[in-house]
């Protein structure tokens, strides 16, 4: 029972040096320690502070979007800032289109002849 007396004793003690000391040396010792930390922080640990920046990141894109959205940028500027250049794949795929155009085309007259010899054997 020797730890039931250790315990008694130690409570005794804190209870004793609470009373002994005056109220405003407590309560300045209270006050000027580490700030007190929030309650949600206490209870939910680190999942408020990602859920408040997840919130904020969704608003500055939010915004983001709705500023692009009220100010475009005219295209006819940008086509005039482009180099000739960056409309030269434009031209091969025109060309690259006319090309499968005309193969489809000779493959469809290829194969028109083809069933016409079928059909005259």
């Amino acid at each position: 029972m020797a730890s039931g007396n250790d315990l008694i004793r130690h409570i005794t003690e804190r209870v004793v040096r609470y009373i002994d000391t005056p109220r405003e040396v407590r309560w300045e010792a209270k006050n000027t320690g580490k700030p007190k930390e929030m309650w949600q922080y206490r209870w939910f640990g680190m999942l408020p502070v990602t859920v408040r920046v997840w919130k904020q990141s969704l608003e500055q894109r939010r915004k983001r979007r709705l500023s692009a959205w009220e100010h475009p940028s005219p295209p006819e500027a940008a086509q005039e800032a482009a180099p000739a250049k960056a409309w030269l794949p434009i031209a091969l795929h025109e060309e690259a289109v006319e090309r499968q155009a005309e193969q489809e085309q000779g493959f469809d007259e290829g194969r028109s002849a083809q069933m016409e010899n079928a059909c005259a054997r």
